[in-house]
């Protein structure tokens, strides 16, 4: 009988973990956070360390703009609150008014003494991405793609070139008030208060509010869309605890921004974009996003890209490569492929209650970034909404598209990568399929399609045919090449996950793969900017020969520059009648916006506009620098005059007319907006500046009548206030925009001043807000601390 053979089963040991493995699963965040740091470090790197700062316009006219204010802040206590030499006078609150009392924006300068501040930022934006890619449940890595994608899209890099720092900063805050709404909806309690508290102030505080209106946008249509889910699941109670401390929030953010934000809505109200109308409607619907230039997305060069010139034999021509709908662009409204690909697959794998609301927000949000080419909606919101008229740019809404898509990304690589089957095998497999069938599409009618349509602006119409069809060539060349690119991303990026779900390569290698892919995907498009670098040096805004000259004169004037209204170049040094702002006040504007009103010689002359500006021959200058000239205005009136006689207008609208017309002169007449008695013509008069500084003027004056005085500063209710010998008296609107006084007969003492109670109430209640905010984050940390030890 043969010996039967007993199979012996090898039981195999569990492999052990070795201790690089467990202390990299320990220490993998830290890690995390070093590897972006590290790439972002390499990709910025001159920028980041060596300080090399891009040529943006946009920064040298807030710094022409915010010297004034920046130098008294360096001399004085105090604070500058007016700014006297932009638009003949203004608030600081919109151009530089530094947070009284320090917060996270003020602790993260701090690195700046190490690195740029850029990649600080840079650095913040990725690590809240990464945060919020843990609070989801991804791995690492993709929180680590995630968060590059993010700071690396050709939208926020391109603030970065063109010098929009501030709502680059804004941005960054973003996908922490993300992390901190869906973390207090979650936990509902008082850390989760402190957290969303703590980061919308610190967004606020970046100071543009057109960023912070749209999260708060963001956060409203949650709010709703929780709202329905909560009744739909009968889970109201929970829902209702949420909204009570969603409203705690909403009063300690109020509290803690009421310096600058009381002064900033005070002033809003007098500005372009104030009142109960806001911006005009064509005005706040420029730059819209046309919804075919919606393509953009996936092709970022399909229509020309940014309006920088095109190279090559057209370099002379000085002529943009963008040719789409909007006037020009500066910036890439560009994700990336690879993320817009994986958020189309996380609609189509996964059902979570966070990607359905992450879809209905980039489709509201896209919409809405339509403007004028969907009036249908657009119309009502600038109507109904509270405070969407106050904004322009309607393309700019689509940052909050942008961070929702790179959200969602996470969300379809996180099921892929936990769904390694068949079914999903499949499903990869023929969404390969089609986007292979449109790319051949693409490569085949691609330039056929492309080269149908105009690919020529109106404006450029004039140039010579064979110009026009060397620039249509070079904009199909440009457009051909980015769906070859396209396809060739999509392609790859799908045919990635396709081979992972057939177990052809580990999670690790998929994802790094990706996240290499996604880098290369976004470093072509940010490769267009950073153009010609300066290289470190201290940014010092230094007068030129002109400013020298202008400077030298220690009167009472100011200067006026009819060939550049929109510059700051000069209102770093002296008080101009012009300037670059984007709030300027309502009245001024009515004379500034009409070339025939702002450079008549009644305003000028009344605005103290003592010297004129000019390349143009207006007789004999008095200095010269280049083809720039300096004119002497002789017609121009000192700081106060007294008038003989008032002209009641209550219409402002027809005052500038009135002002500049002829037979008009203001050195005699003044135009005022309700019934001023007891005043007569005086004969025996002077007016004599004793003080003056930019929140005071002082006068001392004597008439022999009861009379009334102009003096050539700016109207602004607000905050100005004036006596006459201590007593304090009525401000009135003259020629609308100069103020006014009824001087009793006799010798006086003037003064006036600018002490805005906003400003003062803000400081208080700024300091309550954020003092509660931090107790609120003290309170809720222990709490947890408790509980973790119980």
């Amino acid at each position: 009988m043969a010996k039967k053979k007993i199979k012996v089963q090898k039981i195999e040991e569990p492999v052990k973990e070795t201790n690089l493995s467990i202390s990299i699963y320990r220490y993998r965040h830290l890690i995390s956070i070093f590897v972006m740091f590290f790439v972002l470090s390499v990709t910025f790197f001159k920028i980041g360390y060596q300080h090399y700062e891009p040529k943006t316009h946009d920064s040298k006219q807030w710094a022409s703009s915010a010297k004034v204010l920046q130098d008294y802040n360096n001399t004085h206590k105090d604070q500058a609150l007016w700014n006297p030499n932009l638009f003949g006078g203004m608030p600081s609150y919109l151009i530089s008014l530094p947070n009284k009392y320090p917060f996270i924006k003020e602790f993260l300068a701090v690195s700046k003494k190490i690195i740029s501040w850029r990649l600080t930022y840079l650095l913040l934006g990725a690590i809240g991405v990464y945060v919020l890619a843990m609070f989801f449940g991804f791995e690492s890595i993709i929180g680590i793609l995630l968060g590059l994608s993010f700071v690396l899209a050709g939208h926020f890099v391109g603030l970065l070139d063109i010098g929009h720092n501030t709502k680059f900063r804004a941005i960054m805050f973003l996908p922490w008030i993300i992390w901190s709404l869906f973390y207090l909806r979650k936990n509902r309690n008082l850390l989760g208060v402190g957290f969303l508290s703590a980061f919308a102030i610190a967004q606020f505080r970046a100071n543009h509010l057109q960023i912070t209106y749209y999260t708060l946008l963001f956060i409203g249509l949650y709010w709703l869309f929780d709202l329905v889910v909560s009744l739909r699941n009968k889970e109201i109670k929970d829902f209702s605890v949420f909204t009570g401390l969603g409203v705690l929030v909403i009063i300690l953010v109020t509290l803690a921004i009421s310096n600058p934000m009381l002064s900033t809505y005070e002033y809003s109200k007098y500005t372009i974009r104030g009142g109960d109308t806001g911006l005009d409607t064509s005005y706040a619907q420029g730059w819209s996003m046309h919804p075919a230039e919606l393509w953009s997305i996936v092709v970022p060069d399909l229509f020309g890209g940014i309006s920088s010139p095109i190279g090559g034999d057209l370099s002379r021509y000085q002529i943009p490569s963008y040719w789409g709908w909007m006037s020009f662009t500066q910036v890439y409204h560009y994700s990336g492929l690879v993320i817009l690909i994986f958020a189309i697959l996380a609609f189509v794998f996964t059902k979570r209650k966070e990607v359905n609301f992450l879809w209905i927000a980039v489709l509201v949000f896209t919409i809405m970034s339509f403007g004028k080419y969907s009036p249908w909606f657009s119309d009502i919101l600038l109507k109904y909404l509270p405070g969407f008229n106050k904004f322009r740019v309607p393309a700019t809404i689509l940052v909050i598209s942008q961070a929702a898509l790179v959200l969602l990304a996470g969300f379809g690589l996180d099921f892929i990568v936990k769904n390694q089957n068949e079914g999903t095998s499949k499903k990869l497999k023929k969404f390969f399929l089609i986007f292979a069938g449109l790319t051949v599409l693409g490569l085949v009618l691609g330039r056929v399609i492309m080269g149908s349509t105009n690919l020529i602006r109106p404006e450029e119409a004039e140039y010579p045919a064979k110009i026009l069809k060397q620039l249509k060539a070079a904009r199909l060349d440009l457009a051909y090449a980015g769906i070859v690119r396209a396809g060739m991303l999509g392609l790859i990026g799908i045919g990635l996950g396709w081979l992972y779900s057939l177990k052809k390569f580990g999670k690790v290698t998929f994802l790094v793969l990706i996240l290499a892919l996604s880098f290369i995907d976004l470093k072509i498009v940010d490769s267009k900017y950073f153009q010609g670098m300066t290289k470190p040096r201290k940014t010092e805004i230094k007068p030129d020969a002109i400013a020298q000259y202008l400077m030298k004169d220690k009167s009472m004037f100011r200067v006026h520059y009819p060939e550049k209204t929109m510059d700051n170049t000069y209102s770093a040094f002296v008080p101009t009648t012009s300037g670059y702002h984007g709030a300027k006040l309502q009245r001024y504007q009515k004379y500034w916006e009409n070339p025939k009103y702002f450079n008549s010689m009644n305003f000028i002359n009344m605005m103290n506009g003592k010297y004129i500006l000019s390349t143009q021959d207006m007789g004999q200058p008095v200095y010269k620098s280049g083809e720039l000239k300096v004119y002497r205005n002789p017609g121009a009136l000192p700081k106060a005059w007294f008038v003989n006689s008032i002209f009641v207008e209550e219409d402002i609208e027809k005052i500038p007319g009135i002002i500049t017309g002829e037979g008009f002169d203001p050195a005699i007449t003044a135009v005022v907006e309700k019934e001023i008695p007891s005043i007569s013509m005086p004969v025996d008069t002077s007016v004599e500046v004793t003080a003056s500084d930019i929140h005071d003027l002082g006068l001392a004056v004597s008439t022999d009548e009861n009379s009334f005085l102009v003096i050539s500063e700016i109207y602004y209710p607000a905050g100005w206030e004036a006596t006459i010998d201590g007593v304090k008296t009525e401000i009135y609107a003259v020629n609308s925009i100069l103020r006014g006084l009824v001087v009793p007969k006799g010798i006086h003492k003037i003064k006036m001043t600018f002490k805005p109670k906003s400003y003062f109430v803000g400081l208080t209640l700024s300091l309550i807000g954020l003092l509660l905010t931090i107790l609120a984050l003290i309170g809720g940390g222990y709490q947890i601390y408790k509980g973790r030890n119980k």
